[in-house]
């Protein structure tokens, strides 16, 4: 069976369960490194996954993460074995999955170097000034943040959490304070979900266990240590 993707944009990652899989309390997460929120050089493996995991082990479900190719990925959606981890446009556009509840919002800010002379009042004045949008690789975002230090570029607009990763594992902390964060005019922020095809008959019951384990973690107050964590850089 051929599943049609129209309308899902696979963003990350994918969690892969063998048929007796979906049976057990255990599943592997097949992932495509893209930290911060999946990071194969973590300890935790990135925020969203550190979230996902223990949302999941208070139902009692192992996880298991495996690091492999997005063509990989987007072949392991077609046996309708699968959920995977979709941005909020998706949930707007697409009728064939059962989505999560929002596993964290991925916010974009704008970066600019502390001695820039720059007003943004709105989104109009965006146009004097030169700037930059993430390409989501990694490489990019840090030769762009390096612009900004040297007076090459006015802003760049980048994911909250991603910038605070680049500032924590690639610059050294006198650079890092030479950037400053600017929160408006907004840009977007995006919703995570866990989501799988309505097709498979375990999908429902997978949502609802994950949705569960969620707002354990979050009135145990788990899920905002979580979240702080991956906003602390200094």
């Amino acid at each position: 069976m051929h599943m049609n993707l129209t309308g899902l944009t696979i963003i990350i990652f994918t969690l892969f369960m063998s048929p007796s899989v979906w049976a057990q309390s255990s599943l592997q997460l097949k992932v495509e490194h893209y930290p911060p929120l999946l990071d194969m050089n973590s300890p935790k493996q990135g925020l969203v996954y550190e979230l996902a995991e223990q949302a999941f082990a208070t139902q009692r479900i192992e996880t298991e993460i495996i690091y492999t190719s997005k063509e990989d990925i987007l072949r392991s959606v077609d046996d309708l074995r699968c959920a995977t981890f979709s941005y909020e446009r998706d949930k707007d556009n697409s009728k064939d999955w059962y989505y999560s509840r929002a596993i964290v919002l991925r916010p974009y800010i704008y970066l600019k170097h502390i001695d820039s002379d720059i007003e943004l009042h709105d989104r109009s004045d965006l146009r004097k000034y030169s700037l930059k949008f993430t390409q989501k690789e990694p490489l990019y975002d840090i030769t762009s943040m390096e612009e900004l230090l040297d007076h090459k570029l006015d802003l760049f607009s980048v994911p909250l959490y991603s910038a605070v990763h680049y500032l924590k594992n690639n610059f050294t902390k006198s650079d890092a304070k030479n950037l400053e964060f600017l929160f408006s005019p907004s840009i977007r922020s995006e919703n995570i979900y866990l989501a799988c095809h309505k097709s498979h008959p375990s999908c429902f019951n997978l949502i609802r266990k994950f949705n569960k384990g969620l707002e354990t973690i979050e009135q145990n107050g788990h899920r905002q240590r979580i979240v702080k964590k991956y906003l602390s850089w200094q």
